[in-house]
């Protein structure tokens, strides 16, 4: 294979991705940035274009560049929508984020923008409950119903439907000295609603376990 080929390899990508690690270690984020303007215009219709950034956009984050990672993945939903799954994974971590950092209305805008833009991803179902999922390890129980809910609402036979009447279930028992009996109600009504979901959707014997 002549080299003026190479560059459709995945070897390439991967190499100017690796410079772009190599110079944030450095501690030269200017440079880094160079290059991933680089990246995005020079490898701009390689097929590993979107996972690349995706997960460029991840290592930025980790490394405590959080601003340039979220515009990684910004442009990545901008640029590359429904370029295999990684646009949905990059909208995915601008909710995650923004429920980091605490701000529910960047939150509420990134969840809009999921569902206009994902709305026929096959996936979706799971993708929104783990949103739910998220905010009830982060002890928003509030925030985790709205998703478990919509879950239900939108994909009743889903098996993610199911995980939801869980996740239910379980914001419903989580410690809270102020329980009294109408919240005890609410709970024998979510796992009404657990069974009746089991009945719709015949789960294995291993999900009942």
């Amino acid at each position: 294979m002549p080299p003026s080929s190479w560059k459709w390899t995945q070897w390439a990508i991967h190499a100017q991705r690796d410079i772009i690690h190599i110079l944030v270690e450095s501690g030269d984020a200017k440079a880094a940035i160079d290059q991933v303007d680089k990246l995005l215009v020079e490898f701009k219709d390689h097929n590993d274009i979107s996972g690349t950034i995706y997960n460029l956009g991840k290592y930025y984050i980790r490394s405590g560049h959080v601003q340039e990672g979220l515009k990684l993945h910004r442009y990545n939903v901008d640029r590359y929508p429904h370029k295999d799954r990684y646009g949905l994974w990059s909208q995915i971590e601008l909710i995650k984020q923004a429920l980091a950092d605490g701000n529910d209305v960047e939150a509420d805008t990134q969840f809009s923008r999921l569902l206009d833009i994902y709305k026929d991803q096959p996936s979706l179902s799971k993708e929104v409950y783990q949103i739910g999922y998220q905010y009830g390890r982060a002890g928003r129980p509030d925030r985790a119903k709205r998703f478990y809910q919509y879950v239900i609402d939108h994909w009743p036979e889903s098996e993610y439907a199911i995980a939801s009447q869980i996740g239910l279930i379980d914001t419903q028992l989580a410690p809270d000295p102020r329980r009294d009996a109408g919240q005890i109600g609410q709970v024998d009504k979510a796992f009404e609603a657990l069974l009746e979901a089991i009945s719709k959707v015949r789960p294995s014997a291993k999900d009942i376990y």
